[in-house]
């Protein structure tokens, strides 16, 4: 489990995949590098938010604008029984979230809420393997000891409507998401997890936005990359309009992506099945997948636009990526800001399992070095590729109206 793999005991129930210890290293050092940076403000981007398909293909963004947000996660443990070890520490519980309503600035005359969505699948669905589906699905009912975590976070929601008419005013259609608290998907738990340490160690804990980002009708991973390309240029002025707006708050703001590289690698025959999706999913295996990291990794050191948007943009489609747009995203709040003021670090890169993870920071020093006195702006954009292998899930109901124009 990316949240626990550190238990060396060799009784463990859940072996640990090749590379998922320093994955989990590495988004340590994200979180240690983001407290240099002393956030009062942490943006979420997240792939797999409450979708918002109001718009058809391309969806719109979502601007949550409830109080707070509330998510769980159970997980398999990595450690032995409970009689054999201690149980682990958990967060402090968090109340059953009320389901949210995603809704627009203006008032219609008459509203029609869409349908709630089927119940949805997990937000990142592991990839097919070889393995026969009747034993695979045998292996999947002999479940281990399990933990928990539960994780609640406050949402600066009078930002988020400024961020709404700040997004409306420059040509950005979006959604706003309401509600007394808005559930939390295993896609902004798992980041939230590791950006928990901010809480204690920070002087003021910081506070939240949550984006979500347009989604198509569907929102899997499988479904996202085949229209990614195509939002691009729509994710490059969502990012140049977030870095526009953070610029000028006097908080010091942090934006941190939740996302995934691909999801098409394929699987060792020895991984444990917990690693493995359900075969429903039909998550292809593809040569791209390797690739289709690399030349991430490649933007990431370097910069470079058209690695991302060409190179990556040209096989997202059969790598299958659930991260690409929230590169694209950050790419423009880097663009803004001038992208020879970043210096990327690369702390992890590897693939467990189906999917690539990857963990990198992109700061900006100078703007670092000038909050010690206060200044506004970016301090840097820290984005976690954070694979979601757990149990958590999204909302399965929710009310969707009124798209802000």
């Amino acid at each position: 489990m990316l949240l626990a793999p550190d238990d060396p005991n060799p009784k463990a129930e859940i072996p640990i995949p090749d590379g998922l210890l320093d994955v989990h290293v590495g988004c340590k050092k994200v979180v240690e590098t983001l407290a240099r940076c002393q956030p009062e403000l942490i943006v979420l981007l997240t792939p797999h938010g409450i979708p918002v398909n109001v718009m058809g293909k391309s969806g719109k963004p979502g601007v949550y604008t409830t109080p707070s947000a509330v998510g769980s996660l159970d997980f398999p443990s990595t450690a032995p029984p409970a009689d054999q070890a201690p149980p682990s520490p958990t967060e402090a519980p968090a109340q059953p979230p009320t389901a949210p309503v995603a809704e627009g600035l203006a008032q219609p005359a008459a509203e029609t809420p869409a349908p709630a969505p089927a119940a949805a699948a997990p937000a990142d669905p592991p990839s097919v393997t070889e393995q026969p589906p009747q034993q695979l699905q045998t292996q999947r009912e002999q479940k281990p000891h399990r933990e928990s975590i539960d994780i609640s976070i406050r949402i600066d929601a009078e930002l988020g409507e400024d961020l709404i008419r700040h997004f409306s005013t420059s040509g950005i259609p979006c959604v706003r998401v309401t509600g007394a608290e808005a559930p939390l998907s295993s896609s902004e738990t798992v980041p939230l997890w590791f950006l928990r340490t901010l809480s204690t160690t920070l002087r003021t804990p910081p506070k939240y936005l949550i984006v979500s980002l347009p989604t198509p009708f569907g929102g899997t991973s499988l479904v996202r990359s085949q229209s990614a390309k195509e939002r691009i240029d729509q994710n490059l002025l969502l990012g140049d309009q977030l870095a526009r707006f953070l610029f000028w708050l006097p908080q010091r703001s942090v934006i941190v992506a939740s996302s995934n590289l691909a999801h098409s690698h394929p699987t060792l025959p020895d991984i444990h099945p917990y690693y493995l999706p359900d075969p429903k999913w039909a998550l292809p295996v593809s040569d791209s997948a390797a690739v289709f990291d690399a030349i991430v990794e490649k933007w990431a050191t370097s910069l470079n636009g058209n690695i991302l948007a060409v190179d990556a943009g040209n096989i997202v489609s059969r790598a299958i990526s659930c991260g690409f747009d929230g590169c694209v995203v950050l790419h423009g709040v880097m663009k803004y800001e001038g992208l020879e003021r970043f210096f990327p670090t690369v702390w992890a890169r590897h693939r467990p399992s189906y999917v690539g993870m990857m963990g990198v920071t992109f700061i900006n020093e100078r703007k670092l070095n000038e909050f010690e006195d206060g200044p506004k702006g970016i301090t840097g954009q820290i984005t976690s590729f954070i694979s979601r292998l757990s149990i958590g899930g999204r909302p399965t109901s929710f009310d969707i109206a009124r798209p802000v124009m």
